[in-house]
């Protein structure tokens, strides 16, 4: 997780040969945003975000989605992170894709519980966060975290840092 500068460098070297291929440029946009995302470069990371997400298959408009929220949460807006993802349940809960809908139901309720636990009272804080770390540390090991593993780290690594002030 630490390698994200050098995987943006692999990026820009092979820009060319990944333009060429449209799900692996839409693939690698995904992992790119991903990186601006973990070393906190927010306008970069949002540049990098298509206008138009939806278009995108929906593993990886799911994924943006994700970004978006990280995004939220980065500029420090407490409340529209909430609000974007309960907005982001809403879509997950009207479509019916049930191949990737289970996993990011799930991964979206822990950052759901993130955003709630930072906005409430310090020691239900800690609580809901120790409560919240366990649940990420069993889904991470389980079979089904192979498709979010990255935003499972990103929430993990945020979830710790909280609890270790």
């Amino acid at each position: 997780m630490e390698h994200y500068p050098k995987a943006l460098d692999i990026y820009e070297q092979n820009h060319a040969e990944i333009q060429a291929y449209p799900k692996v440029k839409n693939r690698f946009l995904c992992i790119k945003v991903m990186c601006y995302a973990l070393s906190k470069q927010t306008e970069k990371e949002l540049q990098c975000i298509p206008e138009n997400i939806r278009q995108l298959p929906p593993d990886q408009y799911y994924y943006l989605r994700f970004i978006q929220l990280i995004f939220w949460y980065q500029m420090e807006d407490w409340e529209g992170s909430l609000q974007e993802t309960e907005n982001f349940l809403k879509v997950l809960n009207y479509v019916n894709e049930p191949h990737f809908d289970a996993d990011y139901k799930q991964l979206a309720y822990f950052y759901l519980d993130f955003f709630k636990a930072i906005s409430t009272i310090p020691m239900t804080q800690k609580q809901n966060l120790i409560q919240l770390q366990t649940a990420l540390i069993v889904c991470k090991n389980s079979k089904s975290a192979h498709n979010d593993y990255l935003l499972l780290m990103w929430l993990e690594k945020e979830v710790e840092e909280l609890l270790n002030g």
